[in-house]
């Protein structure tokens, strides 16, 4: 992921952070990868009330068996 989406700003001027996103991460791993993008995407849309991020936002996820 990118430093983007941690670095997410809500209209309190809250940072979403590192430890909420990795949070995120754990409670989503047994998820499938689509589904991991699907909720990562709208923990932060939610998190800025549906506004454009002020920063790229990026995510890669590979699964390993």
């Amino acid at each position: 992921m990118t430093d983007g989406f941690p670095e997410l700003f809500n209209d309190k001027k809250e940072m979403y952070g590192y430890r909420r996103a990795r949070n995120l991460f754990e409670e989503l791993a047994t998820e499938t990868p689509e589904e991991i993008i699907t909720k990562l995407k709208s923990a932060g849309s939610d998190w800025v009330n549906d506004n454009d991020p002020d920063d790229d936002v990026t995510f890669v996820v590979i699964k390993v068996k």
